[in-house]
């Protein structure tokens, strides 16, 4: 495991104190734009440690939609996403499998029936926005696109309170050189091919009564149970359907998702989940009443070793609907950046010939 480095942000109980009162200053606006920043830039999230500056958790609920508040204010101003909102969600409890003892979730997108990774429309001008909501409305999280996501750990719990962050973009990267056999040239090539693939796969998920869109859609992953089988919890048993419909996934191995998930890794890039992880994984720890938030589009994020008493709020930056100029700009511009990153990531990878 991976410890991001840099990904406390220290927050001082004066500036909780300005951000819970509406008492902005220049003060709050250097602080709020810094964490925007480092969100839209870092291939994880952030912690602000609201716990060492609040009494309790209703303080630290306050601060933390107050917080909310002003990263999204910042944000809309940088990118002029004037319909950008705080959203709070329902606690979350932390559901253990029977005979388990702690839960650890697989790489995902919050609210994955409405807000997953696309193109831009600016880079590739064929793309649709209704491609960006396509599935049933029935969720468990509110049917909002959100593009940052966010918690405040109300309750540690028994396991490590790890969340994990993966940087889609090189993830996707790896893909398109083991598929192609070339390093993708441009983030533009990249985003078509990604295009080409979501098509792909929402044919696939709506054909068969709709779903999530997973990982395995962004990778270009064919074979259907990559794409139609549910790989989230780990522990959590195929259902009746799955199981009927490829009654292989249903084998010995002691988690028979995970087991499914990595099988669609290595199909889909060339290597393992391990050297996968080696290569993008960032892990945040949190502590009792820390507010944790991430890039919820550029990143997917999991869950490790959860236990049942952990508890959790959401509270996210979403918008109504994922469309128009300014979205289209923000979406493209974070592309660009990840694009960049990503470059970066793999220029350190010595290539067996093989996969040139």
């Amino acid at each position: 495991m991976r410890l991001a480095e840099g990904a406390r942000i220290p927050i001082s109980s004066a500036l909780v104190e300005k951000l819970v009162g509406e008492r902005a200053d220049d003060e709050c606006v250097t602080w709020t734009e810094y964490v925007t920043s480092a969100i839209d830039r870092a291939p994880h999230g952030v912690i602000i440690p609201l716990g060492q500056v609040c009494a309790d958790r209703s303080a630290a609920t306050h601060a933390a939609r107050a917080v909310a508040d002003h990263l999204v204010s910042s944000w809309r101003k940088r990118w002029l996403l004037g319909n950008l909102t705080t959203e709070i969600g329902e606690d979350q409890i932390t559901e253990v499998a029977l005979g388990r003892r702690t839960r650890s979730l697989l790489p995902h997108h919050d609210g994955g029936n409405s807000s997953y990774l696309t193109p831009s429309r600016f880079d590739v001008a064929s793309w649709t926005a209704e491609f960006r909501r396509t599935f049933s409305p029935q969720a468990s999280t509110p049917r909002t696109h959100k593009l940052y996501q966010g918690f405040l750990v109300l309750q540690v719990g028994e396991g490590e309170s790890v969340t994990p962050y993966y940087d889609l973009v090189t993830i996707l990267m790896l893909a398109y050189r083991h598929q192609i056999g070339v390093t993708s040239r441009s983030v533009l090539e990249l985003q078509d091919k990604c295009a080409k693939d979501l098509r792909h796969c929402i044919a696939l998920l709506q054909s068969q009564g709709g779903g999530y869109l997973q990982l395995s859609a962004l990778l270009g992953a064919r074979n259907p149970k990559h794409i139609l089988v549910n790989l989230h919890n780990i522990d959590t048993p195929f259902s009746d359907v799955e199981v009927a419909a490829f009654p292989e996934i249903q084998n010995s191995a002691l988690c028979p998702a995970q087991a499914l998930f990595e099988e669609m890794i290595l199909e889909t890039t060339g290597f393992p989940w391990q050297a996968v992880r080696g290569l993008t994984e960032q892990c945040l720890l949190a502590k009792e009443l820390d507010f944790v938030i991430g890039h919820n589009i550029m990143l997917m994020h999991g869950a490790l070793n959860g236990g049942p008493s952990r508890l959790l709020r959401p509270v996210c930056a979403v918008l109504e609907d994922a469309s128009g100029p300014a979205y289209e700009h923000w979406l493209s511009v974070n592309w660009h950046t990840a694009f960049r990153r990503a470059t970066s990531v793999l220029g350190q990878i010595q290539w067996p010939s093989s996969r040139i």
